[in-house]
C-alpha cells in the first residue's frame, strides 16, 4: 500500500514546482518515488507470475521455441526427402509434416527406451559405434545438441550418419534460451558459435537464421506459451532465443 510520503513524493515528482526545490530536497523525493515505483513495479511481476501459471505450454507444441522451429523447418523443407532421420522429442514429426514423402525413421537416446518405444534406432549420439553410417539423404536435429557433453563429437557423428551431399538441417538455443534445472540443458550457442562448430567440422553452412524479440523473452522467463492471439512479429537480434542453420556432407 502507498505511504503518504511516497504519495507526496510521487505528486512532487510530476508537479511543476519540482525543479525549483533545492537540490538535496529533490534528491530525497526521488529517492522516495522510486521506491515507489520498485514497490509497484514489484507488485506487477507478481501478478504477472500469477497469470503465467495459467499460460504454461499444455504440449511441446505449445511452447515458443517450436514456434519458430516449425518456421526453421518449413523454410528448408526442400531438402527433407530421401532417406530422412529425425529425433523423437515432440508431438509433430516435422519430416511427416514439411517433407515430400520422404523415408523417415525416428532416433533417440538409448536411456529414452521407455518415453519412445517405437523409435527406429536407440543410441548413444556421441558415440559412434552405435550409429548408422552414410544411411540418411537429410537429418533433422531440432535442439538435440544442446544436451551433449561433446558438441564437435556430437556433429561429427551426424555428419557421419550422412549420404554423400546429405544435409543436416539444425536448430539450436540461442544464448537467452534457458530450460529448467532437471533438463540437462548443457549449451546454448551464439550465432558466431554455432557457424564455427558447422565450418569446422562440414566446412561449410549456409540458411542462417536467428528468432527472438523481447515479447518472446519475457514469455520465456515465465515459461508461458506462445501467444496464438498476436499479429506478425519481428525478430530482434538482441533477444535471440532460436538458431536455425543447415550444413552439407559435401564429397569430392
Amino acid at each position: 500500500m502507498t505511504t503518504l510520503k511516497e504519495f507526496l513524493a510521487k505528486k512532487l515528482k510530476q508537479s511543476k514546482i519540482f525543479k525549483y526545490l533545492p537540490s538535496d530536497i529533490q534528491e530525497k523525493i526521488l529517492v522516495c518515488n522510486e521506491k515507489y515505483l520498485y514497490r509497484t513495479f514489484k507488485k506487477y511481476l507478481n501478478k504477472l507470475k500469477q497469470i503465467s501459471e495459467q499460460l504454461k505450454p499444455v504440449t511441446r507444441e505449445d511452447c515458443f521455441d517450436r514456434y519458430y522451429i516449425n518456421d526453421y523447418i518449413e523454410q528448408n523443407k526442400h531438402y527433407i526427402k530421401g532417406d530422412v532421420l529425425e529425433f523423437a522429442g515432440g508431438d509433430i514429426v516435422y519430416a511427416e509434416k514439411y517433407g515430400n514423402n520422404p523415408n523417415i525413421k525416428i532416433m533417440t537416446a538409448d536411456k529414452h527406451k521407455d518415453i519412445y518405444p517405437n523409435a527406429d534406432y536407440f543410441v548413444d549420439l556421441e558415440n559412434i559405434k552405435t550409429l548408422p553410417e552414410d544411411k540418411f539423404d537429410c537429418i533433422i536435429a531440432t535442439q538435440v545438441i544442446m544436451y551433449m557433453k561433446d558438441v564437435v563429437k556430437t556433429l561429427e557423428n551426424l555428419k557421419y550418419m550422412l549420404k554423400p551431399n546429405g544435409v543436416l538441417i539444425l536448430t539450436v538455443p540461442g544464448p537467452l534460451f534457458h530450460h529448467s534445472k532437471n533438463s540437462h540443458h548443457m549449451f546454448s550457442f551464439t550465432e558466431e558459435s554455432i557457424k564455427y562448430l558447422c565450418q569446422k567440422v562440414f566446412n561449410n553452412y549456409e540458411n542462417f537464421q536467428y528468432y527472438g524479440n523481447l515479447e518472446y523473452t519475457q514469455y520465456m522467463l515465465y515459461w508461458m506459451k506462445k501467444n496464438h492471439y498476436w499479429g506478425e512479429d519481428d525478430n530482434e537480434y538482441l533477444y535471440t532465443l532460436v538458431m536455425g542453420i543447415t550444413a552439407k556432407n559435401i564429397t569430392k
